[in-house]
């Protein structure tokens, strides 16, 4: 079966680096995490095996190699086709100079736009203008050598081009690994954020049950204030009612209702003694009917008075205890 040399080639992946590192590197442009490969261990195991015929731009290596002969054959047909466009452009400008020039000053018969003349000086002046416009660029890319010699300058721009050619080069690397940081900072942050979010959740987590623990020893610390305040409040107006009880009853209002409470018991025995004899009699006359309807009368009252001093009595007997 074909699961061996796969099987092969993702235990080779695994060596060293784990699996998941070594695959995100091989496919930096897709936008997967470490944990995005752990929950899907066939993409994890695809992949890895993908990377054995694909580069990091997801080109296979038949299509690469194509590819890289196409680029050659365009940068050939390129430097063709820039030599002409450059010798057509110098051209242009030799005769606008050449028209500024007759058209501001008499030109010397020597530079007139003779056919046979010009084809004659045409190479010659052409070099001229194409090197003054490469020691113009030279000057431009590398000011600290426009005061230098001519020989020095000319030994300079013909090392320009591969100077350029490292500096496009490095400026390439420098790009490429600008847009791999780029990813790899867009992972971090990814992670970053992750872990940030679950470490919030813990905090809030901890939050509640501290808020919780600590609730519930605050409220029993309200329930003992609040209980301890109440019971002041009601040791305060036992005190106040004393008070107005002290500022009420004098000693000589204490002796004066003393005096009354002894009458009214000694009234009150009378009464009873004669409520006793008066109930004795309506008793035995009790059988006789209406003719001692008003001796019954006369109990009656008698009764309600006893009753009403029986009760001036205990009021009084309630404010001498107070």
């Amino acid at each position: 079966m074909s699961a061996g040399p796969e099987s092969t080639h993702v235990s080779s992946l695994g060596r060293g680096d784990s699996l998941h590192q070594q695959v995100l590197s091989s496919f930096p442009l897709c936008d997967m995490t470490e944990e995005d490969l752990t929950q899907n261990p066939q993409l994890c195991k695809l992949l890895a095996t993908l990377a054995q015929h694909v580069d990091q731009t997801g080109l296979t290596v038949s299509l690469k190699t194509e590819l890289d002969k196409a680029e050659q054959k365009l940068q050939s047909q390129r430097r063709h086709w820039l030599r002409s466009e450059s010798l057509h452009k110098g051209l242009q400008e030799m005769i606008q100079d050449h028209c500024v020039r007759k058209h501001h000053a008499t030109v010397p018969p020597d530079q007139n736009m003779n056919v046979q003349r010009m084809k004659q000086s045409l190479p010659r002046e052409l070099e001229k203008h194409l090197k003054k416009k490469c020691l113009n660029l030279l000057s431009y890319y590398q000011p600290e050598w426009e005061n230098e010699s001519e020989g020095l300058k000319n030994s300079k721009l013909s090392h320009l081009s591969v100077q350029l050619d490292k500096d496009k080069k490095r400026a390439e690397s420098l790009k490429e690994t600008c847009r791999e940081n780029t990813v790899l900072l867009q992972r971090q942050t990814q992670l970053y954020l992750s872990e940030l979010t679950k470490c919030i959740q813990l905090l809030q987590s901890l939050i509640l049950d501290h808020r919780l623990k600590i609730q519930a020893d605050l409220d029993m610390k309200k329930l003992d204030y609040f209980e301890g305040k109440c019971e002041l409040v009601l040791q305060k107006i036992k005190a106040e009612m004393v008070e107005i009880q002290l500022d009420t009853y004098t000693a000589d209002s204490i002796s004066a209702h003393r005096k009354i409470r002894e009458k009214l018991e000694s009234e009150l025995k009378a009464c009873q003694v004669e409520k006793q004899s008066v109930e004795l009699k309506l008793a035995s006359f009790e059988i006789l009917g209406k003719e001692f309807e008003a001796l019954a009368e006369e109990y009656s009252r008698l009764r309600q008075e006893i009753e009403m001093k029986h009760w001036a009595l205990k009021e009084f007997t309630q404010y001498n205890d107070k």
